[in-house]
């Protein structure tokens, strides 16, 4: 009975860290990129946030859409919008370009 527990705990702790590997892969590694070498976006004052979705489907090819809009909802970022050009000549993670929209850097 005891090595039944044992076995099934190791098997979970092992599906928990592949799942926790996984998820970070996705959320930090490289999944945005600009279309061309090195792109500008630019986001006018007072756009909306489906207005900064829309340019940014245009300007840089991300892997998962759905997860950059399911983590900008979760980090506030559609009552947080900042006016700006933006430019992007390297690759991003979904978390990287979250932080330099909210932020503001440009």
């Amino acid at each position: 009975m005891k090595k039944k527990i044992i076995v099934l705990v190791s098997a979970l702790s092992i599906l928990l860290l592949i799942a926790v590997i996984f998820g970070g892969q996705i959320m930090f590694g490289i999944t945005v990129k600009p279309k061309t070498g090195h792109k500008a976006i630019y986001i006018p004052t007072g756009a909306s946030y489906q207005q900064v979705l829309d340019t940014l489907k245009s300007g840089l090819t991300i892997k998962n859409f759905a997860i950059f809009k399911w983590m900008a909802e979760r980090k506030g970022y559609p009552s947080s919008v900042k006016s700006g050009k933006y430019v992007f000549n390297r690759g991003l993670s979904y978390y990287d370009l979250l932080i330099i929209l909210r932020t503001g850097r440009q």
